[in-house]
């Protein structure tokens, strides 16, 4: 949970939040009077290791609700058609590798692409070759994330990512300059910002670049 209760705030000499989201959150059950924000930190590399892209979208987060895969999976239907080469891959486990995992797979079949739209089943261990393969990163989770690993990691390998337009990334990433956001509440906004990346993807590559820049000068410890 994010917000830890009265009873365990008051035992604290001081409280130690990953984002100023977090940190708002926080303070809004209890007037800590020593709670700062304090972001993760995220070991950079001017040359990772790189794999050869495909003609790949993935949506890579734990398998639950919040998440948005439900709706990286309805968006993608959207703009299949005009982008006939490109798959769709859910990339994530843990949790809901039970339900979840059931109600995504009865979305995806009931789009008009069901083949191209690729599940991993299960939290993979490289990641960073999902990342490094795929043309656009999805990071949708629904109500934003406490810090979101996804956009940073992701640009490490070169690749950029459509992540929340609410959430602790908005801290540190600016929408069209360093960052790529939507409402991740709109599944039509979804598909026009992928369709747009997909069309703009020099452009993408740029702002991936400033990420890389906001990670090496704030997140780089």
């Amino acid at each position: 949970a994010w917000v830890p209760p009265i009873s365990v705030q008051k035992r604290c000499d001081a409280i130690i939040s990953v984002s100023n989201v977090v940190r708002d959150h926080t303070m809004s059950v209890f007037q800590h009077p020593n709670n700062n924000a304090i972001y993760d930190s995220i070991a950079f590399s001017k040359s990772p290791v790189k794999y050869p892209v495909r003609n790949i979208i993935s949506s890579v987060a734990v398998l639950a609700p919040h998440k948005g895969h439900d709706h990286a999976i309805m968006a993608f239907d959207k703009i299949a058609s005009k982008y006939p080469n490109y798959e769709l891959h859910i990339v994530g486990g843990g949790m809901g590798q039970g339900t979840e995992l059931i109600r995504l797979k009865e979305i995806a079949k009931a789009t008009s692409c069901p083949e191209r739209i690729k599940f991993t089943e299960k939290q993979v261990s490289n990641v960073e070759e999902y990342y490094s393969q795929s043309k656009l990163i999805l990071s949708l989770t629904k109500t934003g994330e406490a810090f979101g690993l996804v956009p940073y990691e992701a640009a490490l390998c070169g690749t950029p990512t459509i992540a929340p337009n609410k959430g602790a990334v908005t801290e540190l990433l600016v929408d069209g300059v360093s960052g790529i956001m939507v409402e991740t509440m709109d599944v039509d906004a979804i598909a026009e910002r992928i369709d747009w990346a997909l069309s703009h993807y020099d452009k993408c590559l740029e702002i991936c670049g400033r990420t890389l820049e906001v990670i090496e000068n704030r997140l780089t410890p």
